[in-house]
């Protein structure tokens, strides 16, 4: 059981909103962990809002299940590189900018071909119909990190770069772009632009600099 208590501040007076949420996850592994699975049960969509702090009134009728998957560790082929394998319900999170959650379908995700790894998904249809992602991140130098993530449904695609390097000790610099599109439009929208700066001065005291 998880409770949550917001508090707002409106002028003079102070606005108190409790929330609560009810989830039971079970998970399972086997051969040596190279195969796992999971399911989880929470409160069914209509019974969510819950402004007690603890939630009541709940009967066996108000559970639903809400996550179910099966995943496995292996090559797809001889002498190949080990991937990982998701059946079932779907947790993309390539970057802060290209995720996907709570929709059903298959991931495959570590592929490592040396200097580069693979990362891909098909999620079945939903609001916006089908999804398709991958995700490459590049490995050329020890010091520098290039990445890209693209997600697409019926309506929109989603593009994103990332990159991070360690030009000196204790300096590290990141950016990230993201793009999103829509064939009914000329122009991209919703483009952001995320570079950031982070310098190690001591232990435990860092100066961190960004523009978003």
């Amino acid at each position: 059981i998880e409770t949550n208590i917001e508090v707002n501040k409106n002028g003079e007076g102070l606005t108190v909103v409790p929330g609560s949420e009810l989830s039971l996850n079970l998970g399972v592994t086997a051969a040596q962990d190279k195969v796992r699975a999971g399911v989880e049960f929470g409160l069914r969509p209509d019974k969510e809002e819950n402004d007690d702090l603890m939630p009541n009134g709940i009967n066996l009728g108000d559970i639903a299940l809400k996550q179910a998957w099966i995943e496995a560790d292996g090559p797809f082929w001889h002498g190949g590189p080990e991937a990982t394998t998701r059946f079932g319900t779907l947790d993309i999170g390539y970057s802060p900018y290209a995720s996907l959650k709570d929709r059903s379908g298959i991931a495959i995700s570590g592929i490592d071909l040396d200097v580069v790894e693979l990362n891909g998904f098909y999620a079945l249809e939903g609001e916006h119909g089908h999804v398709l992602g991958m995700r490459t991140d590049l490995h050329l130098l020890d010091e520098v990190a290039l990445g890209a993530s693209v997600i697409r449904d019926d309506e929109i695609v989603r593009l994103q770069v990332d990159a991070s390097a360690q030009p000196i000790e204790g300096l590290n610099i990141a950016g990230n772009v993201a793009v999103d599109h829509a064939d009914e439009f000329s122009l991209n929208m919703d483009n952001l632009w995320v570079v950031e700066a982070n310098y190690e001065l001591a232990e435990n005291t860092n100066v961190v600099a960004g523009y978003k």
